[in-house]
């Protein structure tokens, strides 16, 4: 639990946090006068894998008394799963990615905040990274999502063009592949044959329709057709959990103008272009950090600028491809997986987690994930027409 993590970290020598603040500071000299350690975010209330946390305090240095910051994200072993490399979910990707200078050199657009440091131990990887200050209210508006697709754009137009796509043994192999594989987590539980799935949560059968249920299972049956399309479109390297709370805009401060950020790389790989657009829209939506009578402006407001980024970088493409990889990452990332999240996330036991991480009760985040599955599941009959006239 992160109260365990936190105690080990409050007993960390100075030393240590001296020499990774030196780092993040770029001042050999650097001593560190008082520091502080808390949990970030959402392990304030419960963590099993380790978790986010925030050291700060004052330091002296080449610039005189200064306050300082750093992140550490912790992440234990699961040891019984998660081993695979190229498996979706394998524990140890962002580590390798930072390990391997890949989020060092990202194409513009985009970067990744700073690596201080990552060391193995007993429980499994510590990661050293820089503390982003957003220049942003928590609650982006719908210009802010538009931004952000269009750096998006931007950055993913860079292998349009001609950088190679990264293609590392531990980066994920196709993502929806993957996550929906029949050997893997989610493909079972959304099976209404096995003997433990979704359908037969209460809490999913008074939210979730019949017909809901059909148009799910429809598409599952049919989702190698959907995975076929997908790899025949561009393909560009991939985030692949692009969302509100993983994207960040903050002040760089080398230009002081505002940049954007992508924490989170622990999905990354190789996917096609629009396939993160899907994720930004959809998944923000899943985590309540849009108004949801104000879901179809988004949806319908995202993709041209998306389109206007990838022209910028000196890139033409059929836009209806670039449609189809984000009609199918609206589709897969989450149009198929809100009955299952019900079912995991909305017990009332779990209601002051679910207060915490979604801002609503548990019957209000149900209620209106009903309702935004009834969106998704639309967008993938686009994808299905699309498919067609494009005759992928």
């Amino acid at each position: 639990m992160a109260e365990n993590v936190l105690q080990q970290l409050q007993a960390l020598d100075t030393s240590v946090i001296t020499a990774v603040v030196r780092i993040d500071m770029r001042d050999p000299e650097l001593n560190i006068v008082d520091w502080a350690v808390e949990p970030l975010r959402h392990e304030k209330i419960i963590d099993t894998t380790g978790g986010l946390f925030h050291f700060s305090g004052q330091c002296t240095g080449i610039r005189g008394k200064q306050e300082w910051a750093v992140v550490l994200k912790c992440i234990n072993n699961p040891i019984e799963s998660s081993q695979q490399p190229r498996e979706w979910s394998y524990w140890k990707r962002e580590f390798m990615a930072y390990h391997s200078g890949l989020l060092n050199d990202l194409p513009q657009g985009l970067r990744a905040p700073r690596c201080n440091g990552v060391v193995e131990n007993e429980q499994g990887v510590w990661a050293w990274i820089e503390y982003v200050q957003e220049c942003t209210g928590k609650r982006w508006s719908l210009e802010d999502f538009q931004r952000t697709a269009r750096q998006l754009g931007k950055f993913q137009a860079s292998y349009l063009k001609g950088a190679p796509v990264p293609q590392q043994p531990w980066l994920c192999r196709p993502f929806f592949r993957s996550i929906w594989a029949e050997d893997d987590w989610w493909f079972p539980y959304m099976n209404p044959a096995s003997e433990n799935n979704a359908w037969k949560s209460p809490i999913v059968q008074r939210a979730f329709r019949e017909d809901c249920r059909s148009r799910i299972l429809q598409i599952l049956a049919e989702r190698d057709r959907y995975f076929d399309a997908n790899d025949r479109l561009p393909q560009v390297l991939c985030h692949n959990d692009a969302h509100r709370r993983n994207f960040m805009w903050a002040l760089s401060p080398n230009t002081l103008k505002e940049e954007l950020i992508a924490v989170d790389w622990a999905f990354s790989g190789q996917g096609a272009v629009g396939n993160d657009l899907g994720e930004l829209a959809g998944t923000s939506l899943y985590f309540l950090d849009f108004p949801l009578n104000e879901a179809t402006d988004l949806l319908d407001s995202v993709l041209d600028p998306y389109l206007a980024g990838i022209t910028e970088n000196g890139v033409t493409i059929d836009p209806r491809l670039v449609k189809l990889g984000y009609l199918i990452g609206l589709t897969f990332w989450m149009g198929l997986q809100l009955p299952g999240w019900a079912a995991l996330m909305l017990s009332p036991e779990n209601g002051t987690y679910v207060q915490a991480l979604y801002g609503a009760s548990p019957e209000e985040v149900l209620t209106r994930w009903a309702q935004l599955d009834v969106l998704l599941l639309d967008r993938a009959d686009e994808a299905c027409g699309l498919i067609r006239e494009l005759d992928l």
